[in-house]
């Protein structure tokens, strides 16, 4: 699963050996610190997310749902503070968008 926040895109997947916990990976660590600060961010600088960390699943859940609660911002991509993520951010949305527009039913 992506989850995009204000502060960073995760990828987020089942742990292959340990199954209560979350493998939450990212590309920059900064993501994964502003959601989960105690965690302990391992480098693995030659995989597709070099940085990772393992997240029970309770823990993650009771994250998400703290920061769903709290959004206070009525648009997204003008919640994002780091000018490079909300280029790339704008960008996924524009692609998004195109997705989109093959759903839609035009006259």
């Amino acid at each position: 699963m992506w989850i995009f926040t204000s502060t960073g895109m995760l990828s987020v997947v089942a742990h292959r050996e340990l199954a209560k916990d979350l493998l939450v990976r990212a590309r920059s660590p900064v993501h994964i610190r502003e959601m989960f600060p105690d965690a302990v961010v391992d480098e693995t600088p030659n995989a597709d997310y070099p940085f990772r960390t393992i997240i029970s699943r309770e823990l993650y859940s009771n994250v998400i749902a703290d920061y769903s609660l709290n959004i206070s911002y009525d648009n997204f991509k003008n919640s994002i503070e780091e000018n490079a993520f909300h280029d790339r951010c704008v960008e996924i949305w524009a692609i998004m968008l195109r997705y989109g527009l093959t759903w839609r039913e035009f006259e």
